[in-house]
């Protein structure tokens, strides 16, 4: 299975290699709260396509870990930020999960944040993305916009200008900048 996430929008990627069947759910908002239930109702989906043996069976069952986001989700609701990172360390020790590639849930947390004026916290999600992915012009536009966003317009510049020294081509930092030094 395959998790994926973008502007509210979810979507789960099954593939059945055997039978070459896939099954994909796309979602306008998280009504799967709960992995495990997304996984039961795609094995009923899946059994009426095709013949469920003890293998797919199997398959279906096995469920390596939560996505990153939805182990995230429940501290954040609580507002502490500290145990969520905490998951996020955890994630990335953990084997099944350690060589993942985190960047692109954190960012999706950390503009969820924003969405609900958590700005503190998404400062913070921000910086734990900026810091496992040094190279990411991404990582560091998303620091400079939420150091933006809260008035910090010495901390703002520091890093759009990283994201540009990263990419050249990144018109968003570029005109961030421009924004940011042009009332200087």
């Amino acid at each position: 299975s395959h998790p994926g996430r973008s502007n509210g929008f979810e979507s789960y990627l099954f593939y059945y290699h055997e039978k070459k069947v896939s099954l994909a759910i796309v979602m306008n908002q998280n009504f799967i709260s709960d992995i495990r239930l997304l996984m039961r109702f795609t094995e009923g989906l899946a059994s009426y396509f095709l013949p469920v043996n003890e293998s797919v069976k199997k398959k279906m069952q096995y469920i390596p870990y939560l996505p990153l986001i939805e182990q995230m989700r429940e501290p954040l609701l609580k507002s502490k930020i500290h145990d969520a990172i905490s998951v996020y360390r955890e994630f990335r020790s953990n084997p099944l999960s350690k060589d993942d590639n985190t960047e692109d849930a954190i960012n999706t947390i950390g503009y969820e944040l924003i969405n609900q004026k958590q700005y503190a916290m998404a400062l913070e999600i921000f910086k734990i993305n900026a810091e496992d992915n040094p190279g990411s012009t991404n990582a560091h536009d998303s620091l400079g916009e939420i150091y933006m966003i809260m008035g910090n317009k010495e901390e703002s510049i520091r890093w759009y200008t990283k994201a540009i020294e990263l990419d050249s081509k990144n018109l968003n930092a570029k005109e961030k900048l421009k924004q940011l030094t042009d009332g200087k």
